[in-house]
């Protein structure tokens, strides 16, 4: 079992038409952490296990749903689309509801990126940088390097389990597609299920949205950031703030070459960090203590 928070708090913040569902662990008069998730994942990706290692630490901690996630509620996609620099911007406007003016902020895979915008574009409240299983934000030279023979096989072998992964409205006959892929997802780390089973579960449960079963705005947001990022090419260079980058070595989603590790080329004051056997996903409580053991050693160094 999960380790409960009691003393969250939620706020709906409101940004460019979007009421954006937001949770505080512990005070914000501590330094903050914002945690923001990666496509399609809800705030509880970070778990309270997780959380509370940041709070007892001494750090308060928001986590929150993105656009088109969780219970955030706003315009549909098709009518308005936006960006990953828009979900940056969000992130921005949480900060201004709680009245934080500068903060840690932590990314998961397309959090990580949304977590290199949000530096870039506010460098003054960015206090450090937490990136992930995610690449860089822009192209960089690891970038043009094509995939070998190898990460080819090791992607389609992803993708081919994820195809399989057809979900419906119902969740219990949905669950054996999902459990599938976050095994996948996970790497070598032994699944701890009853992990996967709160995510997935509240994926149905808390959610405003009915993108379970068709392809998730966030992943044409993302296209988009694909498609750009030659035009970011020299962005991370004006990245100065003192960052730590996590990647997974079985890591079967991204590939380590061109995800954590091009990341950590590209940024001097980087400190990167591997981990043995972990994915992208890190579905294990072991694995989740050491993250979060990992993030407060940097945070701290930080003070």
């Amino acid at each position: 079992m999960q380790n409960k928070i009691s003393t969250a708090l939620t706020q709906i913040v409101k940004s460019s038409g979007y009421e954006i569902w937001t949770e505080r662990v512990g005070s914000v008069t501590h330094p903050v952490v914002l945690l923001t998730s990666g496509a399609a994942a809800h705030a509880r990706f970070w778990t309270d296990l997780f959380c509370g290692i940041l709070n007892k630490n001494g750090y308060g901690v928001i986590r929150y749903d993105h656009r088109d996630v969780g219970l955030t509620t706003g315009p549909d996609f098709l009518d308005r689309p936006y960006t990953i620099a828009d979900l940056a911007h969000d992130a921005a406007a949480i900060l201004n509801c709680y009245g934080i003016s500068q903060a840690h902020v932590v990314g998961h895979s397309m959090g990580g990126i949304v977590t290199q915008l949000f530096a870039s574009m506010y460098p003054e409240r960015t206090l450090s940088m937490t990136c992930i299983c995610c690449g860089p934000a822009a192209a960089t030279a690891s970038t043009d390097i094509p995939l070998t023979p190898e990460e080819k096989t090791t992607l389609a072998e992803t993708y081919s389990i994820n195809d399989t992964n057809k979900p419906t409205e119902n969740f219990e006959e949905s669950l054996p597609g999902f459990m599938r892929m976050w095994k996948r997802w996970n790497g070598t780390l032994p699944l701890d299920e009853d992990l996967v089973y709160a995510f997935t579960k509240e994926m149905y449960t808390r959610s405003a949205q009915k993108n379970l079963i068709k392809p998730h705005p966030h992943m044409r947001a993302v296209r988009l950031g694909l498609d750009t990022m030659e035009e970011r090419r020299g962005l991370l260079q004006k990245i100065s703030v003192p960052t730590l980058v996590i990647q997974g070595e079985e890591d079967y989603l991204l590939v380590p070459r061109r995800g954590g590790i091009a990341l950590a080329h590209e940024l001097p004051q980087a400190k990167l960090e591997l981990i043995p056997g972990m994915g992208h996903m890190f579905f294990n409580r072991e694995c989740q203590e050491m993250l979060g053991r990992l993030i407060v050693d940097f945070l701290d160094m930080q003070k």
